[in-house]
C-alpha cells in the first residue's frame, strides 16, 4: 500500500470522527492551521540534492501532522468524541505509524488504545496485529494497569501482546489466566455457539502449547480461575499443554500431567452436561 493511501485512510478517519462533533472540528480547524505551517517550514528549510524527491519529503511532513493531529484530537479531555475507534481503522493508523518508522511514546501509544472499541465480537484476528504494536510500546506500569483491569479490551491487549513476545514468562502466562477479563468474556459470549471459541481463547489456547508453558503452576492457575471458563476452553488449552508433554516427555513432568488430565476430566464433565 503506497504513503499516499495510507494518508488517505487516516484522513478519513479523522473525518469520521469529528463528524457533527462542532468542538471537535473547530479543534482540529486550529490545529490543521499549525500543524501545516510547520510541514511547510520544514519543506522550506529542507536542503534539497538530486537524490530527494519533494514528493516524499511531503509525504513524510505529512505524515508526521497527520499523526499528531489525530494523537492531540484524543487527548484533549475538552472534546467528547461519540464514536469508538475499530480495529480496522486502528490498522490503519499503525500501519501509518509502522511507515514512518518512529516509535511513539507511550503515552500517545495509550491514547489510540484508549479509544478502542470494548464490544467482544470486535476482537477478531483484524484487531491482533494493531494490539500486538500497541502493548510492545505501552511502559510496565501501563500493561501492569491492563493486567489488573476487567475488561474484554484489556484482555485481548493482554493475550495478543503477550502471544507476540517469546519467551512466555510463566508469571505472566499466570498473570493473562486469573485475568479478570475472562469473566467478562464469558458472560458477553453466553449465547455464542458452544462447539467454538472465541478468537481470544483460540490465542490463549495456542500460547499453551508452548514447551515454556508445561509447569505446575499454569495448572494450578486454570482450576483457581475455573469459573471464568468455558469448558471448551479449558479441554483446548490444558489439552495443549498435555499433548506437549507427549512430545517432548520428562521425568519431571509426571505430576503435571496428573494434575492437568484431572483439571482436563473435570472439564469434560461440565462439557457433556451443558451439551
Amino acid at each position: 500500500m503506497s504513503i499516499r493511501t495510507k494518508i488517505q485512510d487516516v484522513l478519513r478517519i479523522l473525518k469520521e470522527e469529528v463528524d457533527g462533533n462542532n468542538s471537535a472540528v473547530e479543534f482540529v480547524a486550529e490545529e490543521l492551521a499549525h500543524q501545516l505551517s510547520t510541514v511547510l517550514i520544514g519543506i522550506l528549510k529542507t536542503q534539497f540534492d538530486k537524490n530527494t524527491l519533494i514528493e516524499e519529503v511531503i509525504a513524510v511532513k505529512v505524515e508526521h501532522a497527520l499523526i499528531r493531529l489525530l494523537l492531540n484530537l484524543y487527548k484533549n479531555p475538552a472534546i467528547h468524541l461519540q464514536n469508538t475507534l475499530s480495529f480496522a481503522n486502528l490498522g490503519k493508523i499503525v500501519a501509518l505509524l509502522k511507515d514512518m518508522n518512529e516509535s511513539l511514546s507511550a503515552e500517545d501509544v495509550y491514547a489510540l488504545y484508549q479509544r478502542c472499541e470494548e464490544r467482544a465480537d470486535s476482537y477478531t484476528y483484524v484487531s491482533r496485529a494493531p494490539l500486538e504494536y500497541i502493548y510492545e510500546h505501552l511502559s510496565e506500569e501501563m500493561r501492569q494497569r491492563e493486567f489488573e483491569a476487567d475488561s474484554i479490551r484489556s484482555l485481548a491487549l493482554c493475550v495478543f501482546g503477550v502471544a507476540g513476545c517469546h519467551p512466555h514468562p510463566i508469571e505472566t502466562v499466570c498473570k493473562l489466566i486469573s485475568h479478570k477479563g475472562w469473566a467478562k468474556l464469558l458472560k458477553d459470549t453466553a449465547s455464542m455457539n458452544s462447539s467454538s471459541l472465541h478468537y481470544i481463547e483460540e490465542v490463549m489456547a495456542y500460547i499453551c502449547k508452548k514447551n515454556e508453558v508445561i509447569n505446575q503452576s499454569i495448572i494450578d492457575a486454570f482450576r483457581n480461575n475455573l469459573h471464568q471458563f468455558k469448558p471448551l476452553f479449558i479441554l483446548e488449552a490444558v489439552g495443549n499443554i498435555i499433548r506437549t508433554i507427549s512430545y517432548f516427555p520428562k521425568p519431571e513432568h509426571g505430576v503435571i500431567l496428573t494434575s492437568a488430565h484431572s483439571l482436563l476430566v473435570q472439564a469434560a464433565v461440565v462439557q457433556n452436561l451443558q451439551n
